[in-house]
């Protein structure tokens, strides 16, 4: 990354969907030369923050808020997890790449 970019200038997880019980997170990456987008689920994302915390123990962020709740699957938990996932990537991309 140059110093003049940022994680919030290429990367972001602007919207989610809900699909057969499960809410899919949009990651969308875009740089001069690439582009790419894919669909996660947060049981995909807390997978990969127990292997990036295995590979890095000495992480100072790390993924939280897992679990379901009753409102799991509302717009609005489903927003704020959004944020919160979009956050931690930015944070893993800033600090450690």
């Amino acid at each position: 990354m140059s110093s003049a970019a940022s994680a919030s200038d290429y990367l972001s997880i602007p919207e989610y969907k809900q699909e057969g019980g499960e809410t899919f997170f949009l990651i969308k990456i875009v740089t001069a030369n690439y582009k790419a987008s894919i669909h996660r689920t947060y049981e995909q994302f807390n997978q990969f923050d127990i292997r990036w915390r295995s590979v890095f123990p000495n992480v100072q962020y790390t993924l939280s808020g897992g679990g379901l709740t009753l409102d799991s699957r509302s717009p609005d938990y489903s927003e704020k997890r959004r944020v919160s996932l979009e956050k931690y990537l930015k944070n893993i991309v800033t600090v450690y790449v």
